[in-house]
């Protein structure tokens, strides 16, 4: 059986795994109810600056920042896997991993509690009231 190109599995990948969730998690928290289903069921959701509805652009760039790592790692692995040798894989690969280490520490760290993404897309996770 043989396999289709690297790119194009990727794009498979990208349409078939990360864009669905890209578009959910922007829908969400981009809606009247601010939250995915797991945020509402914590208590949580996501505001703009004056504590308001994102907008649906402030969702997507939100969503896109947030799940970057995990394409590129997709992408890496695979045109490693199809044999593909490039540094820069290696690289991307690593890099991945550096943007979630740096979104959890960040959360963890900042006095608001936020990622990267929601610096990007001026959003903010509050309770619910």
């Amino acid at each position: 059986m043989e396999l289709a190109s690297p790119w194009t599995t990727d794009l498979l990948a990208f349409l078939v795994l990360i864009l669905p969730v890209i578009l959910y998690f922007a829908l969400q928290e981009g809606s009247q109810r601010q939250a995915t289903w797991g945020k509402h069921k914590v208590g949580i959701k996501v505001v703009n600056a004056h504590g308001l509805k994102l907008s649906m652009r402030q969702a997507l760039i939100r969503s896109a920042v947030k799940f970057f790592p995990w394409q590129l790692a997709h992408t890496c692995v695979i045109q490693i896997k199809f044999g593909q040798t490039s540094p820069w894989l290696v690289f991307g690969a690593l890099l991945a991993q550096i943007l979630v280490v740096t979104y959890v520490l960040s959360v963890l760290i900042s006095k608001e509690h936020r990622a990267p993404y929601d610096w990007l897309s001026g959003a903010y996770v509050i309770s619910e009231e």
